[in-house]
């Protein structure tokens, strides 16, 4: 009876632990065709890390593309906006070959497991112009 009392109470521990530890927002996300995938991870309170990539197979209609951004985000109430410094643009809003200083992509968490990624603008350099960092994916998790 003790053993049983002592199990218990070890897996009740056990699952407050787990339970504090949840996080709603980080993980692989991945669009149902797999072009675009985002990996979200911790960083600080609030503040994630993220990197996304798409990849665009090449086909006789398509040239194909590819590319990725990595950059931090602070995250509330679900939502987020990722800015990473264009490293081929200067100073200006606008450089001389036409591109923004930033690549600006905007992240809305569904509570159904899914990530809604709206790239802004300024990220063409990080994927070449027939690729998009826009997408609605999927949480790995999601439907577990």
């Amino acid at each position: 009876m003790r053993w049983i009392a002592a199990f218990t109470a070890t897996l009740l521990v056990t699952s407050l632990a787990a339970a504090q530890d949840f996080d709603p927002y980080s993980g692989r996300y991945e669009s149902d065709d797999g072009q675009l995938i985002a990996d979200v991870a911790p960083v600080s309170e609030g503040a994630y890390a993220v990197s996304i990539t798409t990849t665009v197979k090449m086909t006789e209609e398509f040239n194909g593309c590819g590319g990725g951004v990595d950059g931090q985000v602070e995250i509330v109430d679900g939502s987020g906006l990722m800015q990473v410094q264009d490293q081929f643009s200067d100073s200006d809003p606008i450089n001389s070959e036409g591109s923004a200083p930033y690549c600006q992509v905007d992240l809305q968490f569904g509570e159904d497991g899914t990530l809604l990624i709206e790239e802004i603008g300024g990220c063409l350099s990080f994927h070449g112009a027939s690729c998009s960092f826009s997408g609605t994916l999927t949480h790995e998790g999601a439907g577990i």
